[in-house]
């Protein structure tokens, strides 16, 4: 029998509101520090509409009356985040929220903001490019990025290609000794040079790994937009999970074996050598990944990667809270939608995808 408790989130709403300048409405509570800032909301009462919730939570915090606002969206998933205490309302104890979010355009007068004394310390507007320097509470940023994007997807400044590489040897099927300085076969080195001519549109930034196979294949681009700045990310590398000094000198069909074995395991934890990643490892530098892309401020980025990797950021940019906060039980139901994406979502040599095609 499973006496395990099942966690409690308290239902809420939150309030993404813009102003004529395309400026978000932010909160700075007097249980914060000054400089720490949130989206306005709270939690429902009972028998209380999330719609009702949300406009009574703006009239109690900021004085905004329902006619001044315009409402433009409302995200139908809801994001969840884990209290750091419980939090105790009427007897019951919630380990967590259940945040939906609404979208707003704020057609009054500032004047008529009036902010809710004991609670409420200051209002500021702030624009999507500084929420960076607002919202700054664990995982605070990313989600509501993620929630306003989809209200307001014409805030989305930034252009991201992602590229797999180019084919490497192992792709063609020959052995190879280290997965780090495999290089492209001859057609990988056709297929970079193609890609570079269908990429039209100058890049601020481009992004390799430290493996020789994502280099080799950006060397073409890099050439065409001679000037363009170049960084390597030691975050975005494939995920090399068989123990390199057993299958050192193999072909990819030789370790296939060993990869089923790996998959099947389904531990997440697990490594097979001492120097190879767990599936873990693997999620945490994808959140990394993430958390240095978003403080980027250049707005066309092409990122030269790997099948893998990409496929571990499609798992990544939907979680609801951090990496090292997942159970095991997540982890593995993770590694199993994963390893299932494998078979489901195919990226072949030097294919491009956007950022809403990693869904």
């Amino acid at each position: 029998m499973n006496n395990e408790r099942k966690q409690l989130f308290r239902k809420g709403v939150s309030a993404l509101i813009i102003n004529n300048k395309n400026e978000f409405l932010l909160v700075n509570l007097e249980s914060f520090k000054t400089h720490f800032f949130a989206i306005p909301g709270g939690g429902l009462y009972e028998k209380e509409t999330l719609e009702e919730a949300v406009y009574r939570e703006i009239k109690e915090e900021l004085g905004i009356g329902k006619q001044s606002l315009e409402l433009l969206g409302f995200c139908k998933e809801p994001i969840h985040f884990m209290f750091k205490t419980k939090f105790n309302r009427d007897g019951v104890e919630y380990d967590g929220s259940e945040r939906y979010f609404f979208g707003f355009k704020f057609i009054g007068e500032n004047s008529e903001i009036k902010f809710q004394e004991g609670e409420i310390r200051s209002y500021k507007w702030v624009s999507y490019d500084d929420l960076k320097d607002y919202l700054l509470f664990d995982n605070q940023l990313a989600e509501t990025t993620e929630k306003i994007l989809e209200l307001f997807p014409y805030m989305n400044k930034k252009n991201i290609l992602f590229v797999r590489h180019g084919e490497s040897l192992s792709n063609a099927g020959l052995p190879t000794q280290s997965s780090r300085i495999t290089p492209l076969s001859h057609k990988g080195i056709v297929q970079a040079e193609k890609l570079a001519k269908k990429i039209k549109v100058k890049p601020q930034l481009i992004i390799v790994s430290k493996f020789l196979r994502t280099q080799e294949s950006a060397k073409p681009l890099i050439s065409k937009y001679k000037d363009v700045k170049v960084e390597i990310w030691n975050m975005i590398h494939e995920f090399t999970y068989l123990d390199r000094r057993i299958h050192k000198n193999k072909t990819a069909e030789q370790r296939k074996k060993y990869a089923i074995a790996y998959w099947d395991r389904n531990d997440p934890f697990y490594k097979d050598g001492p120097l190879e990643e767990s599936f873990y490892d693997l999620l945490v530098r994808s959140e990394k990944f993430l958390n240095k892309l978003n403080k980027r401020n250049e707005e066309k980025i092409v990122i030269f990667n790997h099948g893998y990797f990409l496929r571990s950021l499609i798992i990544t940019k939907k979680l609801n809270k951090k990496v090292n906060k997942l159970t095991k039980q997540e982890l593995i139901k993770l590694m199993t939608l994963f390893n299932g994406l494998y078979h489901t979502f195919r990226i072949e040599n030097t294919q491009i995808l956007t950022w809403k095609e990693l869904k």
